[in-house]
């Protein structure tokens, strides 16, 4: 399977389907109600999708409005972080830690999804956050049920299950292996320096001085399936 560096990136994908208006890799569908049935029928949770597909120009707008400090960034305990107190280096990691660069980022593809139990708490109530997923948050239940779930599959694995000090634990966010992972091989330092190259986006200058770093750091490092 080889893909051109517009799907790669997020510029064009002309592969995707809709369902519950939500994008997503035909592939996947199959596999995702197999485990939305799952979930259901053995904790009665309400797996549902409050992200999938995001394409280069809306990442880009997730990831200026925080480097221009418009939008909220978070530390790992979920407090805000004050831009006026870091450097603008310093800042850029904090903000990796949860967004990624334009153009490299899995939501690209359209393999990976953020899911939540929608019986449990609400969209619109939603964060994203750590706590929310384990002890008394309100997606606690369904992950502990997917961390045994997934080792009995071959479909879906967490890529930032694990802290590996590069992007932060996200038990919410699911890749569709078979797809994703074939699509993670071809994504290259070569393709990371183009896109960074093609591109527009704040803070582009600064990653590019150092690009095999944050490649490697927040692209690559990633839970081996």
């Amino acid at each position: 399977m080889k893909n051109n560096f517009n799907q790669l990136t997020g510029r064009d994908n002309p592969e995707l389907i809709f369902f519950e208006n939500h994008l997503l890799h035909p592939y996947a569908l199959a596999p995702l109600l197999e485990l939305k049935n799952a979930a259901k029928d053995e904790i009665n949770a309400d797996l549902q999708i409050v992200s999938s597909y995001r394409n280069f120009e809306r990442q880009q707008l997730i990831w200026d409005a925080k480097i221009k400090g418009e939008r909220k960034v978070l530390d790992d305990q979920d407090n805000i972080i004050n831009k006026e107190d870091l450097s603008l280096e310093e800042y850029l990691l904090k903000v990796l830690r949860f967004s990624a660069i334009p153009g490299a980022s899995r939501h690209h593809w359209g393999t990976d999804f953020d899911i939540y139990d929608a019986n449990k708490i609400s969209k619109e109530n939603l964060q994203l956050t750590h706590s929310e997923c384990i002890e008394n948050g309100p997606c606690a239940e369904l992950h502990l049920w997917l961390d045994h779930y997934l080792k009995s599959t071959h479909n879906f694995f967490r890529p930032y299950d694990k802290d590996l000090k590069g992007v932060s634990v996200e038990k919410w966010h699911l890749s569709f292996l078979p797809i994703a992972q074939d699509y993670y091989k071809q994504y290259d330092l070569d393709i990371f320096i183009k896109n960074l190259n093609e591109s527009n986006i704040l803070a582009k200058d600064i990653i590019l001085k150092n690009a095999e770093f944050y490649f490697k750091k927040f692209v690559q490092n990633i839970v081996s399936p």
